[in-house]
Formats: C-alpha cells, structure tokens, sequence
C-alpha cells in the first residue's frame, strides 16, 4: 500500500512539473521562431566609442549583415531606397543621402555580405544616450523554386552614446554654438559709395563641422552708422572624408549696408566664435576693418507745413462734358455673330472631351499591361533579341569572341527566364538541369549545354579566343527552339 501510495504520489508531482514547464517552452520555442531571421539579415550601428561633445560632428556607420545564400537575395535598389534611419531622438544626420558601400565578412566560418551607409551626425542631447536605429527590408526568397518576397523589420537595438555639454568656462559672450575648426572670409562689393546706396558685404564661413544653424557673424558693437537692408544666407557641403565622415561645409552670407553719414568710415570687423572639440577650447576669429569712402549728402527729411496738413477743402470737380452721338455707329457697332456659329469656338469646346478621351485610352493600356506583367516580359525579351540580332553579327564578323559570347548567353538567359517565369539572374545549371530535362528536345538541350560550355571557356579564359564558324547558326538554333516552348500566360 505505502509503494503504490509512493509511485501515484511521483506521478503527480512528474505531471505538476510538466504543466509548468510547458508554458516555458512554449516561449522559448517562440522566441527561437522569432529569432531565426535575424541569422539572414541584421542591422548593426557603429558609434564612437569615445565621448563627444554636443553640437559635433562624428561618423555612424550602420551596416545591414546579410548570410549570402543562393535561394536568397536583396535587390541592391531595396538597400539603397531603404537606409536606415533613427528611431530615437539625440542625434540628427548632416548628409540628406548616405554613402553606400559594401563588403565581406564572415560569422562562424559563412560567408556573410555586409553594406555600409556611412553618414555624418550631430548631437543634439546632452547625457548618456541610448541610440536605436531600424529599417525595412524586402528579401528575395527562391526556396522551393517558387519566388516570394519577405519582409523584414530590422531594429539594432540600445547603442550607448556619451555627449557631454559644452563648457562654460571661457566661452565668448557672442558664441552662436558653432562646434568644429573653421575659419572667417568677409570681403565688400566696393571700396567708394554714396550716402544711402547699398554695398554687399559677403562673409564666409568654411571648416570641418555644423553650419547649419550658425547665424552670420556680427561686429562687436553692432552695425553702428549703417543700415541693414537684406540678408542672404547659402549653405553648401563641400569634400567629405569617407574614412572619418566629417564634411567640409561651406557657408556664405551677403548683406546689403546702406550708409548713413558721409566719411571716411568702414565696415567695422566681424567676429566668430567657436568650440574646438581638438583642443578642447574656444576660440575666437575676428576679420580685418574694411575701407569705405561714402561721399555726398544725406537726404533731407522734407516737413509738410501745418497750414498744408489742416487743408480739408475738396478740389472742384471738372463740368461735365455734353453727351455726343454719332450719327453712323459704323462697322464697329455692329452687334458680333453668336458664339455657337463660331468655328474656333466650336473646338476649344471639343478640346477637353478630347484630351478625357486621350487619358482614358492611355488609363486603358496601361491598367491592361499592369495585369498582364508575362506578357510585358514577353514583348520587352522579343525586342531586346530583335535589337541585338544585327549586333551579334557584326560581333561575330570582327571575331570578338568575349563580347559575341557575354551578349549571346545574356540573350539566353534573357529567354529561358521569360520562358520559366524566373528572373533571368537567377538561372544557373542547377536549373537549366531541373528545368529542362522534360520540356526542352533532347538535342536542343545538348546544344545549348555545348554553347554554355563553349561561352564560359572562350569568357573565362579556358578555351580559344576566336568564334567557330558555326557559333551564330547554332545560337538562331537554341533561340527557334526556346520560341517553341509554351508561353507563360497571365492569370486575369
């Protein structure tokens, strides 16, 4: 009785243990499915590991890690129309287009393509920053010989960022936050001008850092003698070092200053500050007093008399002139013909209900071909082989043998795609074997094994350099059979 009490006793307390590691596993199995994509494709980000300083500019290389795979690829205008972009605020980018760039690596002995968008960025936020970037993806998927098409929400997670705030000591009383090295040009139109007339004062502002946001630089004690008509700031990114991502920004303001008394003035000289995140100081540039001649008088403010202001009487009126009638109208009072009667009337009315019907018909064609991308395919195929057909032979007349043989199997794959309704990319003898061992006759299938094997010896430089006589006859040959075969049809 105690033995049989014992082993119910075990059975119970088993099966407990199974109920509550069921759930357990049930979220590790989840978090695997979960976690499977992201061994195909990943998103990395490069920060500097060293702190920075807000306001300066550093480099973020983030990277998109994709397990190459033949049954598995990105389409190269996918990465580029997709960057990735911030998911949380702290920083913001200088350059509006990444640079793109790829290269290989590897993870645990597989070969692993990695693409670079290397950008420019500023610190907006002061502390310890936790930076999160993603983006969207679309990969080709061609297992089981059925291309599909999924989608990927890539995320790379909490990045630690250290921005420490400017400092306080020794900071300019007129430091607008420009943070990097740069350096002043301020050059005038003119040397001579008349009193109230305008000469353009253009200054420039050139370095290694944000100039974004800096305002034009301003004289010490203000524009003291002259009036400030207009201002025209223009920014613009010069070279940019790829390696480090800082860019060489480039900004000029031009101003208007009217002078206001005659002499022997000048402009008065600009000052710019600035932070050096180098030396970790701030300095101060200050241009040279340009020459001004101004010369003549100013303009004497005119006083309306009191007598002239309290004037209140209207003005007589004119006598009104006597009503005259012609005694013949003539041809020009003759009342017009009506409208309807008139031609040009008549079709500009017609001209809307044409360019309606116009952009239907157009509407039409483009909605038939939309649905119908098989039969594009097909018609665009047909006309590349009609283009090429006299390129070939010429090719084959001058004894090009690479170019004949990398233009003639592009054809080929150009057909065999359209004719299997798979990317001509995606053709390899992998396919062409599993393909075309049933639909394709036996010695079309030998010859166009033998025109492959031929092409990739004379390409690759295993075999003679000069086209064989037969060459063209037997590529109209394998084309007239592929032409043959069944034609994909779109299911509408």
């Amino acid at each position: 009785m105690n033995a049989a009490r014992n082993s119910s006793g075990a059975r119970t307390g088993s099966m407990m243990l199974l109920k509550r590691a069921i759930p357990a596993l049930l979220l590790l199995a989840h978090a695997a499915l979960q976690a499977a994509p992201d061994g195909i494709v990943q998103l990395k980000a490069v920060l500097p590991t060293r702190p920075v300083f807000r306001g300066e500019m550093f480099a973020v290389d983030l990277q998109i890690h994709f397990l190459a795979n033949r049954d598995r690829r990105i389409d190269f205008n996918e990465l580029r129309n997709h960057p990735p972009r911030a998911r949380t605020e702290g920083i913001r980018f200088l350059i509006n287009r990444p640079y793109f760039s790829e290269s290989r690596g590897s993870i645990g002995g597989r070969p692993v393509a990695i693409y670079h968008y290397k950008r420019a960025a500023v610190a907006t936020r002061t502390g310890k920053l936790e930076l999160e970037f993603n983006t969207e993806l679309l990969v080709q998927d061609f297992t089981g010989g059925i291309p599909k098409k999924i989608k990927y929400e890539l995320a790379s997670g909490p990045i630690p960022l250290d921005v420490r705030p400017l400092p306080v000591e020794g900071r300019p009383a007129h430091f607008t936050g420009a943070v990097g090295q740069f350096e002043l040009i301020v050059q005038a139109e003119k040397q001579r001008v008349r009193v109230n007339n305008p000469v353009e004062l253009m200054a420039t502002l050139q370095g290694t850092g944000a100039l974004d946001t800096v305002p034009m630089p301003a004289p010490d004690n203000g524009w003291e003698g002259f009036r400030v008509d207009r201002l025209t700031p223009r920014l613009s990114v010069g070279t940019i070092d790829l390696e480090a991502m800082t860019a060489h920004s480039t900004k000029q303001y031009r101003v208007n200053l009217l002078p206001l008394q005659a002499g022997a003035s000048g402009i008065p000289p600009l000052l710019f500050s600035f932070f050096n995140p180098s030396t970790r100081q701030y300095q101060e540039l200050t241009s040279a007093r340009l020459p001004l001649v101004v010369h003549g008088d100013a303009p004497v403010e005119s006083t309306v008399p009191e007598s002239a202001v309290n004037m209140t009487a209207e003005p007589e009126s004119e006598p009104e002139k006597p009503y005259a009638q012609w005694p013949h109208p003539g041809p020009l009072a003759a009342p017009a013909p009506p409208l309807l009667t008139q031609t040009w009337f008549l079709a500009a009315q017609s001209l809307p209900m044409a360019a309606w019907l116009i952009a239907l018909t157009w509407r039409k064609r483009r909605d038939y071909y939309d649905a119908r991308p098989r039969l594009v395919r097909r018609l665009r195929v047909e006309k590349v082989l009609r283009k090429a057909a006299p390129r070939l032979e010429k090719l084959a007349q001058g004894d090009n043998a690479a170019e004949f043989y990398a233009q003639a199997t592009g054809l080929l794959r150009e057909r065999i795609g359209e004719r299997l309704d798979i990317p001509a990319g995606g053709i390899t003898e992998a396919v062409l074997r599993d393909e075309w061992s049933e639909r394709l006759p036996r010695e079309a299938a030998q010859k166009l094994d033998a025109f492959f094997a031929t092409a990739n010896a004379v390409r690759f430089g295993a075999g003679t350099r000069s086209i064989p006589e037969t060459a063209p006859t037997q590529l109209r040959e394998i084309l007239s059979a592929l032409d043959q075969l069944e034609t994909p049809v779109d299911d509408v």
